[in-house]
């Protein structure tokens, strides 16, 4: 298990300012001399008190990260992050928090990857998608079982409105948005009608690719240009736009595109999307690798 990277202790350290704090102070001697247990055991029941004391929930990551818990660490630094955007909306996190979290949660899916054989299982709950998708015919339910699909292990983008709700991360796995509408289970950039922004998924096996499947569950037809890439980092094929499906109001929209022939070794895909296009925030739910072993 990998330690935490000195700067991010000390940044995060350097900037609890809790002197007057019997518990977090106590918490940060015994990080400070090693001892992760010790400084559990301080900051829970501190914690219970006032779950919305920022230094302290950044202080917890670090302990569990000590202690060897990934994901502990992943969901106390996104309560911190949350919170802090809850109690200052106007103030931008701290770079190295941010950094730090992102860091934690691509170790927490490197260390738990989705079987090879046997893709992610879609969600019978899912919404229907819009009845049109480009040159395919009617797209099929997102939440049906199909043949050689897969839906992403991981995920980074250009921009991110939050790091935690909003992030890429969102759009890993199987959709689960359930209404159209402003959804923290889906991807959306940073900022609304900016222009050029991207989100890039990983799979976790790689498949001769014979097309794609995006669930856009927020204000759907601004993608323009589709990349699947190969195991090299190469793109192997390329779906160019513009969407031009009319998606019905207030319904959640399905791009599914198919390729003229299949492309050997793809792992990633990268949807790039012009946000001018349609105005308001973009979001993607999920994204669905079509292809064959």
């Amino acid at each position: 298990m990998n330690s935490p990277h000195p700067f991010f202790v000390a940044a995060i350290l350097a900037t609890a300012g809790l002197a007057a704090q019997t518990a977090p102070e106590t918490a940060q001697a015994a990080l400070a001399r090693g001892d992760h247990a010790a400084a559990i055991a301080a900051l829970d029941p501190h914690l219970r008190a006032q779950p919305d004391d920022v230094p302290a929930l950044f202080l917890r990551s670090v302990a569990a990260e000590r202690a060897g818990d990934l994901a502990a660490a992943v969901l106390f630094s996104g309560r911190a992050l949350e919170t802090q955007r809850r109690l200052q909306p106007d103030a931008k996190p701290f770079a190295p928090h941010l950094a730090r979290h992102r860091d934690l949660f691509d170790r927490l899916v490197a260390a738990h990857p989705a079987p090879a054989s046997t893709p992610a299982a879609p969600r019978p709950t899912a919404p229907a998608p819009s009845s049109r998708a480009p040159s395919t015919g009617p797209a099929a339910s997102p939440g049906a079982p199909a043949s050689g699909l897969q839906w992403a292990v991981a995920a980074k983008a250009s921009s991110e409105y939050r790091a935690t709700n909003y992030g890429a991360n969102q759009a890993v796995g199987a959709p689960n948005v359930r209404a159209y509408g402003d959804s923290g289970s889906a991807w959306a950039p940073k900022t609304e009608n900016a222009g050029a922004e991207w989100i890039e998924l990983t799979y976790a096996a790689p498949v001769r690719a014979t097309g794609a499947r995006v669930i856009q569950s927020f204000n759907p037809g601004a993608i323009v240009q589709i990349d699947f890439i190969d195991a090299a980092g190469a793109v192997a094929a390329t779906w160019h736009g513009p969407d031009t499906a009319t998606y019905p109001a207030g319904r959640i929209g399905v791009l599914e595109i198919k390729l003229p022939a299949p492309a050997p070794a793809v792992t990633k895909l990268k949807v790039i999307l012009d946000t001018k296009r349609v105005r308001g925030w973009n979001a993607i739910d999920a994204v669905a690798l079509l292809g064959e072993p």
